[in-house]
């Protein structure tokens, strides 16, 4: 279950992503998570202590990202590659996840996770018209949480 909170945190951010092509209005790029303006305060682990993204794909046919989390219960590395296209995709590195399915509306990006629990989380991403900034949001009806990402400008 832990890994299911830290994975959906991931997610929500992922669903900030857009169609758009220009840096402030797509996710592609590195973000790290920024703990102080997170809460996890009502997750059923505690909160990590370092969280990297990195989108490598987002248009219409095809949303990739890749996530690592550290905290208490160790490291864990997620990956996805799919779409955001109202369908279910594998996802790796969760053991207890069977599927994702992801919609995209104007500026956000949408997923359902499918627990093997037969439960799911659901996961909100926005981006911020900036760019610089993206929430996620995670609610499985009775536990919500979210963490805020801070993009990572490549080094010149």
């Amino acid at each position: 279950m832990k890994q299911a909170c830290w994975v959906l945190t991931f997610l929500l951010l992922l669903g900030s992503a857009t169609a758009a092509n220009d840096s402030n209005h797509n996710p592609l790029g590195f973000w790290k998570l920024d703990l102080q303006l997170s809460d996890y305060s009502q997750a059923l682990s505690r909160a990590p202590k370092a969280v990297d993204l990195n989108f490598t794909a987002d248009s219409p046919s095809a949303l990739r990202f890749s996530y690592t989390a550290t905290g208490e219960a160790g490291t864990i590395h997620v990956s996805y590659d799919g779409a955001a296209d109202g369908k279910p995709h594998p996802i790796s590195g969760v053991a207890n996840v069977v599927s994702v399915t992801y919609i995209r509306t104007d500026r956000d990006l949408r997923g359902t996770w499918k627990l093997r629990s037969g439960s799911a989380m659901n996961q909100k991403m926005v981006l911020s018209p900036d760019g610089k900034t993206m929430a996620s949001q995670w609610d499985d009806g009775a536990i919500a949480s979210y963490g805020v990402y801070r993009r990572v400008e490549p080094s010149k």
